[in-house]
């Protein structure tokens, strides 16, 4: 799944540098779909958050955590970066694709026995 996301930004990076890049971008209909059903499936087997939580736990979440604030950060900048709402289009696989960067990130965690910190007031 890494390998389509990997492919999907290379296409969204092409197409913000060159519109003439779309084509590849179209290939990838539905991809907001394909997070959410991703989502969907890691979050059958984790419990539910009532809280928020700590990033971290292993080395592979705690990356996936920084991936998920820079997809954050990015999602941020293109909003302000295109007015147009023909150019938003492509909002919402930044959207999506952070949040499922934390719920891999919690999905890694959970695989390795590994619970989330609950951050307390």
């Amino acid at each position: 799944m890494l390998n389509v996301v990997q492919n999907v930004l290379v296409g969204v990076s092409s197409h913000i540098a060159s519109k003439e890049n779309e084509k590849y971008l179209l290939k990838q209909t539905n991809f907001e779909e394909v997070l959410e059903k991703e989502i969907d499936r890691m979050e059958s087997e984790l419990a539910p958050l009532k809280n928020f939580i700590h990033p971290g736990g292993t080395l592979e979440a705690s990356h996936l955590h920084i991936a998920r604030t820079i997809a954050r950060r990015v999602e941020r900048k293109y909003v302000n970066f295109y007015g147009d709402k023909e150019e938003k289009k492509y909002l919402k696989i930044f959207n999506r694709l952070s949040d499922y960067l934390f719920v891999l990130a919690r999905y890694m965690n959970h695989v390795q026995k590994v619970e989330d910190v609950i951050i307390k007031n």
